[in-house]
């Protein structure tokens, strides 16, 4: 009977281990990859925010470009009079381009702003996972901790049944003395009284 339930409690132990360490791959290639996507996700990030700044830089050379061609033509206007209708187109346009430079420089302040909070949330996200990751390896461990006191108590059990065993010898072999012993008794009981 013992031995029947030693091999269900090697069979369980096998299927545990078989279980454990399927769950251990999965969560582990889970992890990772959310990590290597984020990660990826945060590089293309960056560099768009990078792209972002070099435009807003060019916008701003071209602001301060057409401001001096404003003031360049502000200055032909005070040199000949017959080009002044020419240099206040030059100006109109000038400064037509200057908002236009101004609202595409607005629109790209949002993006940044908008590319930055998707960032934040991203490392959020990437702080969760992390955490996520560190969580299941603790319970990785744990689980294994678990596994090796159930090895423990199954030899200590193992150990308890062979002392059992032995006990039992001892006490069917004494049992059995004490029966030929009083078979022996009962014996010359009954030549004596004969």
């Amino acid at each position: 009977m013992l031995c029947l339930e030693c091999e269900d409690l090697k069979k369980q132990n096998k299927c545990l281990l078989n279980e454990l360490h399927l769950e251990r791959i999965v969560m582990k290639s889970e992890n990772e990859l959310g990590i290597r996507n984020l990660r990826n996700l945060n590089h293309r990030l960056q560099a768009a925010v990078k792209e972002l700044k070099h435009k807003l830089n060019a916008s701003q050379q071209s602001v301060a470009k057409y401001s001096k061609l404003a003031e360049e033509a502000s200055l032909a206007q005070a040199e000949a009079e017959k080009d002044r209708a020419e240099a206040e187109a030059q100006e109109k346009l000038c400064q037509e381009q200057q908002e236009a430079v101004q609202l595409e420089n607005v629109h790209l302040k949002e993006e940044i702003q908008q590319l930055k909070r998707k960032l934040t949330e991203m490392q959020q996200l990437l702080a969760q996972v992390e955490k996520s990751h560190f969580e299941s390896q603790m319970k990785l461990e744990r689980i294994t901790m678990e596994r090796e006191v159930i090895r423990e108590e199954k030899r200590y059990l193992e150990h308890e049944r062979n002392e059992l065993k032995q006990k039992l010898k001892r006490t069917i072999e004494e049992i059995s003395k004490c029966k030929e012993k009083d078979d022996k008794e009962m014996v010359l009981f009954m030549a004596a009284a004969l």
